[in-house]
């Protein structure tokens, strides 16, 4: 996932769009710009999305 892609909140139905990414290193965060299967990442800004929903790419649900 890229910073600017659009994900399908499955939870929801909505669609969101990836803001700020952050990978977690303990208490510090350093920004990213892409991540990749197995990252443990936050991102920002999401509108409809909370903890616990399920974030995938919306061509393949």
């Amino acid at each position: 996932m890229k910073k600017g892609d659009q994900l399908l909140n499955a939870t929801k139905g909505k669609r969101e769009r990836v803001g700020r990414m952050m990978m977690m290193h303990s208490i510090n965060r350093e920004e990213i710009e892409e991540a990749f299967a197995g990252d443990i990442i936050a991102l920002a800004g999401l509108k409809d999305t909370t903890t616990g929903d399920t974030l995938c790419d919306p061509a393949k649900p």
